[in-house]
């Protein structure tokens, strides 16, 4: 290849280079304007879709058409802008303001739920009306159609546009009526003229011929009318040796002729009232007042009554002028009477509170309530108050009673019967207690005595239960079983403490648990006497004294009492084909009364009775009288049988034995004097 050839190779290849660089750089040029393009395109896309979705635009139709001309339409909350009666929001949530002129300002609160057409109803702007009456007197009640609603010297109210009735009402002028038609927005100011009114006040005394005085000026003499406008005025009447009166009287529309009638009262006078004793009443016409220097009406008659309990009261009438003083001096006289202090036993007296001796008493005493006090140990304490008569004689009488005894007339319960302890009245006559020698199983210690009863006794009908000592001694389990494992000494306890609530005196002398002796006056509770018990087992309502408490039969019926039957068991003795339905200790009144009407007297469990136990003899020969046996001792004497007791002879009411302390088949009953 020549020089030339290769040269216009050369020259070819280059021009080949730079074209396919111009072609490359198009390239990029188009690709770049693609790009713009493009993006372009999608800025316009969004634009349309964020209007589409975000904004939203509404429409406002404002009614009444009235006030469309000059309606205007704002924003005050949120993004967005309004054309004419149109309005775009962006966002969810906006606020718009309506304004007319003379209507009131709207505003509309616009969320996701708001329609896009609204109908907003403007409201118009109220009229207001005012009036200045604060150059008359008294207040004026402003009334828009009858109703009653401002009571003003100044009156300013708004008010919805129409037509209303307008009335001011002041008590001393006449009313003044206005029809008003106000417009939306109109404020009127009204100009008032009102006319007073004319009336007269009518004024009489007694006493007559007072000087008048209206307003501090003299316009004459009781009896007068006076002509006057309607107001207020203060008027004074005057008249010598009278008090000034003073009063204030109103002329109104519903009251244009006033009449007053004054009693005039007299100027007062002075007295000074001194007393003796101090601290009574003292009545000055039939009111009360207080000793000293006293202000009446001159020239009157005035009655002074003074008087005191205890004294006879004084009266008089005074009579005072302006000049003098006068001085009443008042010393009362005591009333006295005569007192005789009486009673139906022999008791100290005491008046408030100091012993002057015994009853009878006479005692000259002064007309006060007074108290007196009877005393006599043993019995409660009788109080009264009384009033001695003036001049005259009064008895004043006690009933002594025992603490029992007015317990008793109170109507209150026996304290026994609120633990259910049921006591039932005996009047013993005379027989003869113990065993004859020819009694089947007699025993040497049943000695016969010849016994006879002075007093009644109550007795209780059944054993003392667990539940009723357990009021005394709470360690005691609570059952209606009767009491055992009891020492005559805590049953004589029991019996003391049932007499202290009773209000009955003790029984039983006992001091570091020491029996001391017997209160044989006592009607307190005790144990039953021997002689007693023997009594009720074989003689209470019987024509003769019988072996057992139920006869003289030998013979036992089942269930007639608790003794040890064959159910009992570890007894060493049993009652042949005897049947009480119980092995040991049974509830009291399981069985059948008596024919003394008390129960388990025969068994269940025997029974301490009073008297002490000895080897020595009683007196057989002579009667005893209540009869409390021995006078001295180491043991008590315990009757009747008990569950435990399977030998028939036993079972008689004349078997005694000696109490050796407490036992498990060893109980009691109480008994007491009427």
């Amino acid at each position: 290849m020549n020089e030339s050839e290769q040269n216009s190779v050369e020259t070819t290849k280059t021009s080949s280079l730079n074209l396919d660089a111009h072609i490359k750089t198009a390239q990029r040029k188009g690709a770049s304007l693609y790009v713009v393009g493009g993006g372009l395109t999608l800025f316009v896309l969004a634009v349309f879709f964020l209007w589409l979705f975000i904004v939203k635009g509404f429409v406002v139709i404002i009614n009444p058409s009235d006030a469309r001309p000059s309606a205007s339409i704002s924003l005050s909350k949120g993004l967005g802008y309004v054309s004419d009666n149109r309005f775009y929001v962006f966002g969810s949530r906006a606020q718009l303001m309506i304004t007319a002129e003379r209507f009131e300002t709207t505003y509309l609160d616009i969320n996701e739920s708001t329609p896009s057409t609204l109908d907003v109803l403007l409201t118009p702007s109220p009229a207001v009306i005012s009036a200045d009456l604060s150059h008359l007197e008294g207040e004026t009640s402003w009334y828009i159609d009858d109703k009653l609603v401002q009571v003003s010297k100044t009156f300013e109210y708004s008010i919805a546009p129409g037509t209303y009735l307008l009335i001011a009402d002041n008590p001393y002028y006449s009313d003044w009526t206005s029809v008003l038609n106000l417009e939306r927005g109109e404020t009127r100011q009204l100009e008032l003229d009102l006319t007073r009114i004319e009336g007269q006040i009518v004024l009489n005394s007694v006493p007559s011929g007072a000087s008048i005085f209206v307003d501090q000026r003299v316009v004459g003499q009781t009896p007068l009318t006076v002509p006057l406008a309607a107001g207020q005025y203060d008027i004074q009447l005057q008249l010598t040796n009278y008090e000034t009166l003073e009063d204030n009287i109103e002329i109104r529309d519903d009251l244009t002729q006033p009449k007053r009638n004054y009693q005039l009262v007299p100027k007062k006078g002075q007295v000074q009232v001194n007393v003796s004793p101090a601290g009574g009443v003292l009545l000055l016409n039939g009111e009360a007042t207080e000793p000293g220097l006293l202000s009446v009406s001159v020239n009157q008659k005035h009655q002074i009554r003074y008087s005191k309990e205890g004294f006879r009261p004084y009266q008089t009438s005074i009579n005072v002028d302006l000049q003098t003083k006068d001085v009443l001096n008042i010393s009362l006289e005591k009333m006295i009477g005569e007192v005789n202090f009486t009673s139906n036993l022999p008791a100290q007296v005491y008046l408030d509170n100091k012993l002057i001796g015994m009853t009878p008493q006479i005692k000259a005493l002064q007309s006060l309530p007074t108290k007196v006090e009877f005393k006599r140990e043993g019995y409660r304490n009788v109080v009264q108050t009384f009033t001695p008569k003036d001049k005259a004689s009064i008895n004043v009488q006690a009933k002594m009673l025992t603490e029992f005894e007015a317990r008793r007339a109170e109507g209150r319960p026996l304290f026994v019967s609120t633990l259910g302890i049921e006591m039932k009245a005996f009047r013993p006559n005379a027989f003869t207690m113990g065993s004859p020698a020819n009694e089947t199983g007699r025993s040497r210690n049943e000695h016969q005595v010849k016994v006879d009863f002075s007093r009644s006794i109550w007795v209780s009908r059944h054993e003392i239960t667990q539940a009723q000592f357990a009021a005394f001694d709470n360690k005691i389990p609570k059952s209606n079983k009767p009491l055992t494992m009891v020492t005559w000494l805590q049953a004589a306890k029991y019996c003391n403490w049932l007499s202290e609530n009773e209000g009955l005196p003790a029984f039983y002398r006992i001091k570091n648990n020491q029996l001391l002796g017997f209160n044989q006056d006592s009607k307190g509770y005790r144990l039953p006497t021997e002689a007693e018990w023997e009594w009720l087992a074989r003689k209470a309502n019987r024509a003769s004294a019988t072996k057992y408490v139920w006869g003289n039969s030998d013979r036992l019926k089942n269930k007639i009492a608790n003794f040890s039957d064959k159910s009992a068991t570890g007894n060493q003795f049993v009652l042949d084909k005897f049947d009480d339905g119980f092995a040991d200790i049974a509830p009291v009144g399981s069985f059948k009364a008596d024919r003394a009407g008390l129960f388990d007297l025969a068994g269940n469990v025997r029974e301490w009775v009073n008297d002490f136990y000895t080897n020595t003899s009683p007196n057989t020969v002579d009667v005893q009288v209540d009869y409390l046996g021995p006078l001295r001792g180491q043991q008590h004497v315990v009757k009747g049988a008990s569950f435990n007791t399977g030998k028939f002879k036993d079972l008689r009411a004349a078997k005694r034995t000696i109490g050796e302390g407490a036992k498990n088949d060893l109980g009691f009953r109480i008994a007491r004097y009427n």
